[in-house]
């Protein structure tokens, strides 16, 4: 071959390396895809009542699934791809189209409304599992399926099982995700904003091993020096995974919404974790249980609320927060929990906000440091419950709003869930007086003045022994103070400022 011929050859070989397509790693990839035909030792999967009329949990029922393993090339956010399942029965001919995944949760506390379907992000390693349910009557062994991880522009596909090869379906991703030759696509890297810290559990013998701290810094602030204060929110959820979710969201909605925009307008950052079962029992008050079942309880809590404060502290020696005057909210169990952790750990926390608690523990002396606002509803079954207590907590001169929502019984409302921005908007407020109130407290001269002067025969803050406004819990009406007479005494509660009198006021279901 002489030389022109053989030049011509490498021109032609380069043309052509130049003109190809190129062959590109694929961003989408599936791991894995497995049939789930019993409950995993995690208790993730899908669950749901198939009468769907109540959500007990003994009535939730196991549903077979596909599981399936995701891995993008970056970490990517989950409302820009799409994550699909098309069933076909023996003869290849299609059954069903998910066009989402199946919500999964843990079954101790799944309902048809919680669990996951696919994730706020979408990890790059390999972490990440969603799931679609099986069609009604489908086994593991009569189940053909593919499912489709992609966006607009790539996708990646995978048969189950494995060995019979995507080309033996049809489905509307097919040439998509046939086409190997990708042009270069450019994708916003999803930023995971949280921090999850695992708290351990010191003592081997308790049932909860750890609790799952998370940290959410309030939007444009990097730098805990800025921060005002911290938040923090016990949720009802199962798995972690449900809850990071949550909080890798721009606004929590339900019982929760609002909060993170009041967060990141008082630059407070976010500490939250799920109200883990186990350590009382939410049906019954302290006084109703015998003293065995009491001391139990006690020394069960105590110990969640110390593997809650070491974790705590680590977090705040690693990323400089504040050390106290915490806010905290809390619904229904997840409110329980907040009171039970203030009642043990007051020097953490300036203000306390709980909607619908259904049970009590035993008022502490150390407990009226903190600011409580405890919100039910008059047609709750813990109603009784909640004003027994406030009263108990009032005669150990507790600084406490309470408030009951006519008509409302074991849910939330906008008025119930707005009276907690507008109870720690003041809570705010004391904070100075609260930390010259601990440093008064903490040297015997201060304390012999306070008492001297009589300010120990009250609430520590000047606006709860001397506030503007009066609320009549029974007949819903605002007196001011000089005319707190008009209600019976059993039934007052101390509104410090106009603005939460007036709030107080509105406050309907």
């Amino acid at each position: 071959m002489n030389l022109r011929v053989i030049t011509q050859l490498v021109a032609c070989m380069l043309m052509v390396q130049v003109l190809a397509p190129q062959l590109h790693a694929e961003f989408f990839k599936i791991d894995s895809v497995n049939a789930l035909s019993s409950p995993p030792k995690d208790g993730i999967a899908i669950w749901y009542d198939q009468q769907r009329q109540t959500n007990a949990q003994s009535d939730l029922q196991f549903q077979p699934s596909l599981v399936v393993n995701l891995r993008p090339q970056q970490d990517i956010a989950g409302k820009d791809v799409y994550v699909r399942c098309h069933f076909y029965d023996q003869a290849g001919k299609l059954m069903l189209s998910l066009p989402v995944p199946s919500r999964a949760t843990q079954h101790d506390y799944a309902t048809p409304l919680k669990g996951i379907s696919i994730p706020t992000i979408i990890k790059s390693d390999g972490a990440t599992r969603v799931f679609f349910q099986m069609p009604k009557g489908v086994t593991a062994a009569m189940c053909h399926a593919v499912v489709v991880f992609g966006d607009k522009d790539e996708a990646s596909a995978v048969s189950f099982p494995l060995g019979l090869g995507i080309s033996s379906f049809q489905f509307p991703e097919k040439k998509l995700a046939e086409n190997h030759f990708i042009k270069d696509v450019k994708r916003k890297v999803a930023v995971d904003p949280l921090v999850q810290y695992e708290a351990k559990n010191v003592n081997t013998k308790a049932k909860v091993k750890q609790l799952t701290l998370f940290l959410r810094m309030p939007n444009e602030v990097s730098d805990p020096s800025e921060l005002n204060g911290v938040l923090a929110l016990c949720v009802l959820a199962g798995a972690v995974d449900e809850v990071k979710q949550k909080l890798q969201q721009e606004e929590m909605s339900g019982d929760y919404k609002g909060l993170f925009a009041y967060a990141n307008k008082n630059k407070l950052a976010l500490l939250v974790w799920a109200s883990c079962k186990g350590g009382w029992d939410p049906s019954r008050n302290y006084d109703e249980m015998d003293r065995k079942e009491f001391l139990q309880m006690e020394e069960t809590f105590n110990d969640l609320a110390d593997t809650w404060d070491r974790g705590v502290s680590e977090l705040v020696e690693k990323y400089h927060l504040p050390k106290g005057d915490f806010l905290v909210w809390g619904v229904c169990r997840a409110a329980q929990w907040a009171q039970r952790l203030c009642l043990r750990k007051p020097d953490r926390f300036l203000g306390c906000y709980m909607l619908i608690p259904g049970s009590f523990d035993k008022p502490t002396t150390e407990g009226s440091k903190v600011l409580w606002c405890l919100c039910t509803g008059e047609q709750y079954g813990g109603y009784e419950r909640a004003l027994a207590w406030y009263k108990e907590c009032r005669a150990l001169n507790y600084p406490m709003i309470f408030k009951a929502y006519e008509g409302l019984g074991h849910t939330s409302s906008a008025s119930s869930l707005g009276m907690a921005f507008q109870f720690f908007d003041f809570a705010l407020t004391q904070k100075d007086l609260r930390d010259q109130y601990d440093k008064l407290m903490g040297s015997r001269l201060g304390a012999s003045r306070m008492q001297s002067s009589g300010q120990s025969l009250g609430p520590w803050p000047e606006a709860f022994r001397n506030p503007q406004f009066y609320g009549d819990i029974v007949n819903q009406e605002v007196y001011p103070s000089d005319q707190v007479e008009m209600i019976p005494a059993g039934f007052r509660t101390p509104l410090p400022t106009k603005a939460l009198a007036d709030y107080w006021l509105q406050g309907k279901k």
